[in-house]
């Protein structure tokens, strides 16, 4: 494997956060849809 490139093993930050929305709506259809804000903190904090 090249340095730099992406296993497709591994899962992409586009991923993660389409997963989180999904989640979200799913969870609280009356809701409005989050904040860049909040979904970018959501997806920092999976890094871990």
């Amino acid at each position: 494997m090249k340095v730099g490139t992406i296993a497709q093993s591994q899962t992409s930050v586009f991923d993660v956060a389409e997963y989180i929305l999904q989640r979200h709506a799913a969870a609280e259809p009356g809701r409005p849809a989050m904040t860049a804000m909040k979904l970018q903190k959501l997806v920092y904090y999976c890094q871990a």
